[in-house]
């Protein structure tokens, strides 16, 4: 199961005038993952502040006051939240009571693509 718990959350300060609605406005780093090929322990996450994504997108997503990166589907009106593991479960939505997307995924960082370091 992809989930976010106890994760850094990093700002980001614009350097450049490249920027356009998908640049992404902070990021996650992964802290617990299980054997996964898509996301792994020490992955960052760059994502922009939403409160929406599209069908097949990566979210994060606030269910029941934990926050997890899920994939989105949407299909013949119903919603579906992925599990990106093999070991994780979809999220049943009959079974949750609070849910709300808190940003997209824009790119993933996997570790030892970028390091980061405290001014």
């Amino acid at each position: 199961m992809n989930i976010l718990p106890n994760t850094s959350t990093h700002e980001f300060l614009l350097v450049s005038n490249d920027v356009d609605d998908n640049s992404p406005e902070y990021s996650v780093s992964i802290s617990s993952s299980s054997t996964d090929l898509i996301l792994a322990t020490g992955d960052i996450l760059l994502v922009k502040k939403q409160d929406t994504v599209e069908h097949g997108e990566l979210g994060i997503f606030m269910i029941d006051n934990v926050r997890q990166v899920k994939k989105m589907y949407f299909k013949d009106g119903y919603l579906r939240l992925c599990s990106l593991d093999d070991n994780g479960e979809d999220v049943d939505l009959d079974n949750v009571h609070d849910l709300k997307c808190v940003g997209k995924v824009m790119k993933v960082l996997h570790a030892g693509e970028s390091n980061f370091t405290e001014p």
